[in-house]
């Protein structure tokens, strides 16, 4: 065993073993799901941060500011809107009212259904992004270690089950702190050196990244098209995306509302937010400088990326590996483990915790067995822990079969969170929407999303092989959508609410005292 592997492999029992010490404090229930409201404000905020981060961006980002520019740091532009939303509304209100669940107060204004389907679709995007993930990092550890890809992804999905099922809330914070120190020094070690591996350093970099040439001007630090239009992935499509997605994280994620809840106190909670923020966008703008960063080096060095076929030397190499054969060949023994050892602690960041508090909450306890015991409770927290963490790698192992399931999925994961967000919305800012109106504006919202996404070319070439349908796009039995695909999550979230506030205007009454929007504002 090399001394990467050594890294590696210790970070990685390291980091399990952490997160299960906390099974000495997480005996009950209410500490399993919320630490016993006992996080100091820095280590919850840096359990925010690695929460933002995850080996999708670590290696994603870079890949596309190598082959494009720096559009896709636009969402990041939304987290300051959505961190005062945050410490101004969302942290108070949850704090007030106490409940675990995100997806509780749902119920108050809308009923059951409504509880049931935010619940629904946050574990299916928390199974299908753990899996992404998981699937990812075992692309990358399994020829560090020569291990079969499959194999290792079931390794992995073992010991991101482990800790959270035994080391509760408290377990996968504290071991969120450790992994964001260790993202954040591979980070770093990384932009070091792309930047001494270019002659003249970062104003060379800049520069090149400024050039123009005899297809035009590179625009390697461009944001995009100013453009106002949603017919493709313009500044403005992209940065209304990144708004959505803010304001579903602060809003009614259960990852972040339990993160608000594990705080000392409200202030605590508070200034998390903020720091995880502000190491999240300098951090965001580095993942982006690296991309760039390599395609100066990769200028200054073109022979550096091999062909992508021996047998046919002008085959390019692929953009999206070029950052991996980076880390692989550059960076010295031990230096590289560690970065792998980051590119990890993006990944171990489960939710699985999450997962098994609204399964207790909202589904056993709701509908099956409301008075259930302490020991009754804590089994249903583990053992649902244990099925979340198997399914989500099942998917991961599933996902290795599919041709494209990372950027269908990141779709499909948008619908399902623009759903959630609208239906809140119309709790909190509709008083006389109601609970039906609230459900024909789902159904309608869903609708509209579903046929924005199965028209796209490449949804339909995942859904052509899965069912074995024709996969020219051509073939698609229903007119194509216009809007990019970044549109639509913004365009569920508007649909839900705006269907649901006519109908409100129109048939509606004024909705009971209970209502979301009335127990904030008595608050």
């Amino acid at each position: 065993m090399n001394m990467d592997q050594l890294i590696v492999l210790v970070y990685l029992v390291a980091v399990v073993a952490f997160g299960c010490w906390f099974v000495v404090s997480a005996r009950n229930s209410e500490k399993f799901m919320s630490a016993g409201q006992a996080i100091p404000g820095w280590a919850l905020g840096l359990s925010i941060f690695g929460n933002y981060v995850s080996t999708l961006s670590f290696l994603g980002n870079p890949a596309a500011a190598y082959s494009g520019n720096w559009s896709r740091l636009v969402p990041a532009f939304a987290t300051p809107l959505g961190a005062i939303a945050a410490i101004f509304f969302f942290i108070p209100f949850y704090r007030r009212t106490g409940e675990l669940s995100a997806y509780q107060h749902l119920e108050h204004r809308f009923g059951a259904w409504a509880r049931t389907y935010g619940v629904v679709c946050f574990v299916m995007l928390q199974v299908v992004r753990l899996g992404m993930i998981t699937q990812l990092l075992g692309t990358v550890l399994a020829p560090l270690f020569g291990w079969e890809t499959r194999m290792m992804v079931i390794f992995l999905g073992v010991l991101i089950t482990i800790y959270p099922m035994l080391g509760g809330t408290e377990g996968v914070i504290w071991a969120g702190v450790v992994q964001s120190v260790v993202l954040i020094l591979g980070v770093i070690a990384c932009v070091y050196y792309v930047i001494v591996g270019v002659p003249g350093g970062v104003s060379a970099i800049i520069e090149t990244g400024k050039s123009v040439t005899e297809q035009g001007p590179l625009g390697k630090f461009s944001l995009g098209s100013f453009e106002f239009t949603v017919f493709a992935a313009s500044f403005w499509v992209v940065l209304l995306s990144g708004l959505n997605e803010q304001m579903r994280n602060f809003a009614i994620d259960q990852s972040f509302v339990q993160r608000y809840l594990t705080a000392r106190t409200q202030g605590d909670a508070a200034r998390s937010v903020w720091y995880g923020i502000l190491l999240y966008l300098p951090m965001a703008a580095l993942f982006f400088f690296i991309g760039t960063a390599l395609h100066s080096y990769v200028q200054s060095n073109p022979d550096f990326l091999p062909s992508a076929d021996p047998d046919n030397p002008s085959l390019a190499f692929p953009d999206k590996a070029a950052f991996q054969y980076f880390i692989n060949t550059v960076l010295p023994t031990g230096l590289k483990g560690l970065v792998v050892a980051a590119i990890a602690s993006a990944a171990m960041d489960s939710n699985l915790n999450c997962m098994a508090t609204l399964f207790l909450k909202d589904v056993y306890q709701r509908f099956i067995n409301p008075d259930c015991t302490e020991r009754r409770s804590m089994l249903m927290l583990h053992s649902s822990t244990l099925v979340f963490g198997a399914m989500s790698t099942a998917f991961a192992v599933f996902s290795l079969r599919l041709p494209t399931v990372l950027d269908t999925w990141f779709t499909w994961g948008g619908i399902a969170s623009g759903g959630i967000l609208g239906l809140f919305l119309l709790g909190v800012l509709c008083q006389r929407t109601t609970s039906l109106h609230a459900a024909v504006s789902v159904v309608v919202g869903v609708v509209m999303t579903l046929w924005m996404t199965i028209t796209l070319p490449d949804v339909w070439k995942d859904i052509s092989w899965i069912f074995r349908l024709p996969p020219d796009p051509a073939a698609i039995p229903l007119p194509r959508s216009p809007f990019d695909k970044l549109f639509i999550p913004f365009a569920g979230t508007l649909v839900i609410f705006l269907v649901g506030a006519i109908l409100g205007l129109i048939f509606g009454k004024t909705a009971a005292p209970a209502a979301v929007r009335s127990e904030t504002m008595q608050q």
